[in-house]
């Protein structure tokens, strides 16, 4: 009876949480690269940026070299926010941005979406040693695209007034108004008044998949089927 209970409620809470992962590739960086993204930085100063990736628990010092993966090289970190220890919100890595100069930098891929409801999550921490955010030189965007670069929607935008530092923290935004279209998730990181650095981890798109009559005739079978059960185990007792 026991076995039958736990098998019928699994199958149950399938079937009313029934959730599917869209085709966004390698969010949580669990390859140990930036497999499945494209990077970019918009100058040939290869020690400005940083485009790392760390093991959760990971700490980098000051003067630490640190692989950058855009330019394929070691660089001498220098940011005034270091040590940073970093630790991964799912699975043991995630992305980073350390500066060490003024410099751009881009973080996206390209993904066709599902069709129906659909939520966009994702975890990131940042620390901006400017005075401020502005709108032109110093500020970080999570934005929706179309894959010739065209904006379709801001998810995310830091503004003047901000905090100027984050610790590790979830964030969500409705991308349903894209359901079963080809889109471009893009992250940009605008450095040119001081050291801003980022961290980003478990990107995730998820959308809820409505049951089809058959899966509800299913679940009603299989309650039906535990309630047998149960009335026949009670009859053997007595």
């Amino acid at each position: 009876m026991k076995t039958n209970k736990i098998f019928c409620a699994l199958m149950l809470s399938l079937l009313l949480n029934q959730q599917a992962n869209a085709g966004l590739v390698n969010g949580s960086f669990e390859t140990g690269d930036y497999f499945g993204w494209t990077l970019f930085e918009d100058s040939d100063l290869k020690e400005n940026g940083t485009w790392g990736i760390a093991r959760s628990g990971d700490t980098i010092h000051k003067n630490d070299s640190t692989f950058d993966f855009y330019d394929r090289v070691y660089v001498t970190q220098e940011a005034n926010d270091l040590p940073l220890t970093y630790v991964a919100t799912d699975g043991n890595f995630l992305a980073y941005q350390l500066q060490n100069g003024v410099q751009a930098h881009r973080m996206y891929q390209d993904l066709t979406l599902d069709r129906g409801p659909q939520t966009l999550s994702w975890d990131m921490l940042y620390n901006n040693r400017s005075a401020s955010f502005d709108l032109v030189s110093q500020f970080i965007t999570i934005q929706v695209l179309d894959t010739s670069d065209n904006l379709l929607a801001t998810l995310f935008r830091t503004y003047e007034g901000d905090a100027l530092s984050t610790p590790m923290t979830s964030y969500s935004a409705d991308i349903s108004a894209f359901a079963g279209q080809t889109i471009r998730l893009d992250v940009t990181m605008m450095v040119k008044a001081n050291y801003l650095d980022a961290a980003y981890d478990n990107f995730k798109i998820t959308n809820v998949v409505p049951l089809p009559a058959s899966a509800w005739l299913f679940g009603g079978a299989l309650a039906g089927l535990f309630g047998f059960t149960l009335k026949k185990s009670s009859t053997i007792a007595l």
